[in-house]
C-alpha cells in the first residue's frame, strides 16, 4: 500500500491507535489462572467493537484473534488452552485492518509475582529496542544496510541471555 494522502496518514494512525488500546485492555487483564484463550476473546471482542478485525486471521486464516506467546514460545503463539501462571512471560501481539489499514504492535508483560530472570529479560528487551534509535538519520533515510549498528544490538542481546537458563 502506499501511503499518499492526509487521510491515508490519519486511518493509519486511526487503526495504530485502535492496536495500541487493543494492547492496553489485553495487558489489564492478563492474570495467573486465565488461558490465552480467554484473553485472546478479550482483544478479539476490543477490536471487533470498534469495528476491526484481525489482519492474520483474514490474511492467513491464522486460529487466534491475536497472537498470545508464553515464556519459550518466541513469537506468533497460537492462543489456545495453555494457562498463564506467575511469573511467566506473556508477548501480546496485535494486527488489526480497519477500513483497509493494517496496524501491528507487540509488548512482553511478566504476570507478577514476576521472577528476577524474568524482569531481566523485559529489561533486555528494552533495551535492545531503545537501541534501534541510536541509528544514525542517514541509515534509515537513505535505506542503507544496518549491518554496521547490528553488532550493538546482539551485544546487548548476548548480554542478557549469557546467564539466562534453558527453558524445559
Amino acid at each position: 500500500m502506499t501511503i499518499s494522502s492526509k487521510e491515508d496518514i490519519a486511518l493509519m494512525c486511526q487503526v495504530g491507535k485502535l492496536v495500541g488500546l487493543t494492547i492496553r485492555e489485553m495487558k489489564a487483564a492478563a492474570k495467573p489462572g486465565m488461558t490465552t484463550a480467554e484473553l485472546d476473546r478479550i482483544g478479539a471482542d476490543f477490536l471487533r467493537r470498534n469495528g476491526a478485525r484481525s489482519a492474520p486471521r483474514e490474511a492467513y486464516n491464522f486460529p487466534g484473534f491475536t497472537c498470545l506467546s508464553l515464556n519459550e514460545e518466541v513469537v506468533h503463539g497460537i492462543p489456545g488452552p495453555r494457562r498463564m501462571k506467575p511469573g511467566d512471560v506473556l508477548k501480546i501481539d496485535v494486527t488489526a485492518e480497519l477500513g483497509g489499514y493494517v496496524a501491528d504492535a507487540a509488548i512482553t508483560v511478566v504476570l507478577p509475582p514476576a521472577a528476577p530472570q524474568a524482569r531481566k529479560l523485559r529489561k533486555c528487551a528494552e533495551a535492545a529496542f531503545e537501541r534501534r534509535w541510536e541509528w544514525p538519520e542517514w541509515a534509515t533515510a537513505s535505506r542503507r544496510s544496518a549491518a554496521p549498528w547490528t553488532p550493538r544490538c546482539a551485544a546487548t542481546a548476548s548480554a542478557c541471555f549469557a546467564t539466562w537458563p534453558v527453558m524445559e
